[in-house]
């Protein structure tokens, strides 16, 4: 197992509301992460880390595994580390450790597999 994508996706936002579902040229907003991790090579498992059930449900049904992130973790204040150390131990709890985690966010709907995977490599 060498990389697993955790897509931050939160359904709670200050700014814009739901936006990880607002709909941008036909799709929800996460889809674009999702599909980019799925494209890319070197991935071996894309999953969305979130407490939201309708961001969850999306996430299934476009291919990546969920990870029930409790409420806690899906406030204003909560910082990135603690969302991926959480998404670890939930992938330790399964005996699935990879050489590395990479973060994407579903905010950035023009990052390209390519993007990625040279990313991946260059790491």
């Amino acid at each position: 197992m060498e990389n697993i994508v955790i897509i931050p996706a939160r359904g709670g936002s200050k700014g814009v509301p739901r936006k990880n579902l607002r709909i941008v040229d036909g799709r929800p907003l996460v889809a674009y992460a999702i599909q980019t991790a799925l494209s890319a090579r070197g991935v071996d498992i894309v999953a969305v880390s979130t407490e939201d059930e309708e961001i969850a449900s999306v996430s299934r049904i476009l291919g990546a595994e969920i990870i029930k992130r409790p409420d806690e973790l899906a406030e204003d204040e909560v910082s990135l580390p603690e969302v991926i150390k959480h998404a670890k131990l939930y992938f330790e709890d399964q005996e699935i450790v990879p050489k590395r985690f990479i973060s994407l966010q579903p905010t950035g709907p023009l990052i390209t597999s390519q993007s990625l995977t040279k990313a991946i490599a260059l790491h």
